[in-house]
């Protein structure tokens, strides 16, 4: 009976393992589909402010069209980068806290 006590508390020490781990693999794809959500409507509003900016300029700067193509491409690129690095930042914390959970739970 005292063996069996021992078993049962090893079990669902076990078993609130595999509930951590589940919550947490549940919590990285929430995450994920996030960013991913994010970025998709983040270039939705950058390309529809870009083509109402485009326009709007045309219609009232056509001298100055290619100073802004010009200042337009520089912005859409510094754009790109800061979120390519933002995303990589967060892939990156998001992989840390990931290793660090599923360490914690080896342990």
């Amino acid at each position: 009976m005292y063996i069996s006590n021992h078993t049962h508390v090893l079990l669902h020490q076990h078993h609130h393992n595999i509930i951590i781990s589940i919550v947490a693999v549940i919590n990285v794809v929430i995450i994920i589909v996030d960013i991913i959500i994010a970025i998709i409507i983040s270039a939705i509003t950058i390309i529809i402010i870009i083509i109402i900016f485009f326009f709007f300029f045309f219609f009232f700067f056509f001298f100055f069209f290619f100073f802004f193509f010009f200042f337009f491409f520089f912005f859409f690129f510094f754009v790109f980068f800061f979120f390519f690095f933002f995303f990589v930042f967060f892939f990156f914390v998001v992989v840390v806290v990931v290793v660090v959970l599923v360490f914690i739970n080896i342990i």
